[in-house]
């Protein structure tokens, strides 16, 4: 398991990295699949294993993936297994370089409200083209993200 060493919770210095699916709904939440992830697997590297898991118990019209997850491979996998998908990520290198062009003018950033962009991993070389919309989340720039 992804053991990860981090703040003192309940008398430890460490903690578990968990792969969880939520069902959200406008009235409930609760989660319908967990799995502990393993240290030096991507997140792509449990699909389509996980979404077939969760299919079992619903029909998923949307997944939404948050903070690190919404990475070029596990992106790219989800366009390939044809799933509805929305990210969000933080103003990070690749997103800022995606969205230079429309940088150079603040009022193309602020008033349009999606962008086609490719985000690359600089590791691999690989891209995958997306719509991005910039917003605002306490005062610090978050990337939301979701497939053309």
């Amino acid at each position: 398991m992804a053991v990860l060493h981090g703040q003192k919770v309940h008398d430890s210095n460490f903690h578990i990295v968990y792969l969880t699916a939520d069902l959200v709904s406008a009235h409930y939440s609760f989660t319908i699949f967990v799995t502990s992830r393993v240290e030096g697997f991507p997140v792509a590297s449990y699909l389509p294993e996980a979404p077939a898991q969760v299919k079992k118990v619903t029909e998923p019209r949307l997944l939404i993936f948050d903070g690190e997850f919404p990475t070029v491979e596990l992106l790219s996998s989800l366009e390939q297994l044809g799933l509805p998908w929305n990210a969000r990520k933080s103003f990070t290198k690749s997103v800022r370089d995606a969205l230079a062009m429309y940088a150079r003018d603040p009022m193309q950033l602020e008033r349009r409200c999606w962008h086609i962009t490719e985000i690359k991993d600089f590791r691999t070389g690989k891209g995958v083209h997306v719509h991005v919309a910039v917003q605002k989340v306490h005062e610090k720039l978050k990337a939301i993200s979701k497939p053309i």
